[in-house]
């Protein structure tokens, strides 16, 4: 039963049931899926190796003191916009 079979061999068939041009373009997708795998991993290594740099340079007293001051106007901001909202459904 194909069912049964491993995914190697079911492909392994039906490649040999196409015409060597559908082989060719099989080939190539295939080239492409390896080729995103390895920008993915490459991508992936990158970002991990600049990690530690990257926590320094964003992990500072001045960013963190500007963080909380931004966070503190936009609540601010919202609180405003809450008050207006009331104030128009009371109105």
């Amino acid at each position: 039963m194909e069912a049964d079979k491993i995914p190697e061999q079911r492909l392994i068939e039906k490649i040999r049931q196409l015409v060597p041009e559908q082989v060719v373009l099989v080939e190539n997708f295939i080239d492409s899926l390896s080729g995103q795998n390895e920008d993915y991993n490459l991508t992936l290594a990158a970002t991990k190796l600049s990690e530690p740099v990257l926590l320094k340079i964003w992990d500072n007293p001045e960013d963190a003191e500007y963080d909380k001051n931004l966070l503190i106007k936009k609540l601010g901001e919202l609180q405003q916009i809450d008050a207006q909202g009331l104030s128009n459904i009371l109105l």
